[in-house]
């Protein structure tokens, strides 16, 4: 029911409750239409709000996840960048250790 069909019939109930020896319970049951009508139509929307906040949430999980992917990659990549450096400045020392021994040895 839209709300005007409820405003039309909550209107007629009221004329009608003049005339009709059980205006009480005609308007107690109106009430407690309305309030039911208000009641699925707030499920309705409160659904609806769950859904988006779900979906919202799975978005954001998902970025998330791609950011620390993102993040663990870098690191790894930078694991590997100081070890290969420290394998570079292992083999220049041994270079250069190789080289001061062998001018010792012309100096000699």
């Amino acid at each position: 029911m839209t709300k005007p069909t409820i405003m039309i019939l909550f209107t007629s109930l009221q004329d009608e409750t003049s005339v009709f020896p059980l205006s009480g319970v005609v308007e107690k049951v109106t009430v407690v239409a309305v309030l039911a009508l208000f009641l699925n139509y707030f499920m309705k929307e409160l659904k609806a709000v769950q859904r988006l906040r779900e979906a919202d949430k799975k978005e954001s999980d998902k970025k998330f996840e791609d950011i620390f992917s993102h993040q663990f990659e870098t690191e790894k990549k930078n694991i590997e960048a100081i070890t290969r450096q420290a394998d570079t400045n292992t083999a220049l020392t041994v270079a250069i250790n190789n080289l001061t021994d062998k001018i010792e040895k012309i100096q000699k």
